[in-house]
C-alpha cells in the first residue's frame, strides 16, 4: 500500500468515520508550522526570556483536550484568559 507519511490527523478520523478499514494505517504528522509555533510558544515561556507581564489566550471547544497545556501555561503566565465554547465548561464547574 502507499505510504501514509505526512497524511493529516483529520484524515484518519474522516476515515475513521465514514468506516474505512485503512483507517488503522494513517499516522499523524505535524507540519513546518506547527514546529514554528512549538519553538515560538517555547521561547516565550521560557523562564529565562519570558518577558512579563505575560498573558495567554485559550479557546476552542473541548477542555480535557486542553487541560495538560492549561495547567503548564498557569505555571507560565500572568493571566490567562479563556475564551470560546471552552468558556461554558468553566462557567458550570463554577456554578454559574
Amino acid at each position: 500500500h502507499a505510504s501514509t507519511v505526512g497524511v493529516p490527523q483529520i484524515m484518519r478520523e474522516r476515515a475513521v468515520a465514514a468506516g474505512t478499514s485503512t483507517a488503522h494505517s494513517f499516522v499523524a504528522v505535524g507540519g513546518l508550522l506547527l514546529q514554528q509555533e512549538i519553538q515560538y510558544l517555547d521561547e516565550a515561556l521560557r523562564g529565562d526570556t519570558a518577558q512579563h507581564p505575560l498573558a495567554a489566550l485559550v479557546g476552542g471547544a473541548k477542555v480535557s483536550s486542553k487541560l495538560p497545556a492549561l495547567r503548564h501555561l498557569l505555571d507560565s503566565v500572568d493571566k490567562l484568559l479563556i475564551g470560546g465554547a471552552m468558556v461554558y465548561t468553566f462557567f458550570v464547574a463554577m456554578g454559574c
